[in-house]
């Protein structure tokens, strides 16, 4: 009969390593680095999500207050036609 350390080492597994302290922290460190790392980049991208939104809001306001503008000026020579003040 095989043994089952033999069936585990001929299906190339091992007995998992147990880790030191100092391994433990290290690895800690690293996972907490990729958190914040994580962290940070989302941050930068919801920091650029909203500037382009608030771009894209200025803009729009900026062409709609042409817009008016425009239909005031069109609606006020249509009632003094003969007024050119330019």
């Amino acid at each position: 009969m095989v043994s089952l350390k033999n069936l585990f080492r001929t299906a190339g597994w091992s007995k998992p390593k147990v880790l030191t302290e100092a391994e433990k922290q290290d690895v800690f460190a690293v996972e907490a680095d990729e958190r914040r790392d994580k962290f940070e980049d989302t941050a930068k991208r919801e920091r650029r999500e909203k500037a382009d939104k608030d771009e894209k809001r200025m803009a729009d306001q900026i062409e709609r207050q042409r817009r008016s503008r425009a239909k005031k000026r069109k609606a006020e020579e249509a009632l003094n036609p003969g007024d050119d003040e330019s």
